[in-house]
């Protein structure tokens, strides 16, 4: 882990090998579990070695609303 200063921001760098990720083909539980585990309300999505995307809390729970108004979970 490595702090840096951009501008007047705080920034810190944590190393790849380091990182709690998720991918694309994760079950989405799974996820959940490490963002709570982790305490933290992101994820990095990774192809590869290659960032895909982020994955938020309100993102499982904003699909878990969805589908539960449309009577598809379970």
């Amino acid at each position: 882990i490595r702090l840096s200063l951009v501008g007047s921001e705080m920034c810190i760098e944590t190393a790849f090998n380091q990182l709690v990720i998720t991918t694309e083909n994760e079950e989405a539980t799974d996820a959940w579990q490490k963002l709570l585990r982790q305490d933290v309300r992101q994820l990095p999505v990774v192809r590869g070695k290659t960032l895909a995307g982020l994955l938020r809390r309100s993102d499982i729970i904003r699909w878990l609303q969805f589908h539960s108004e449309l009577g598809n979970i379970g």
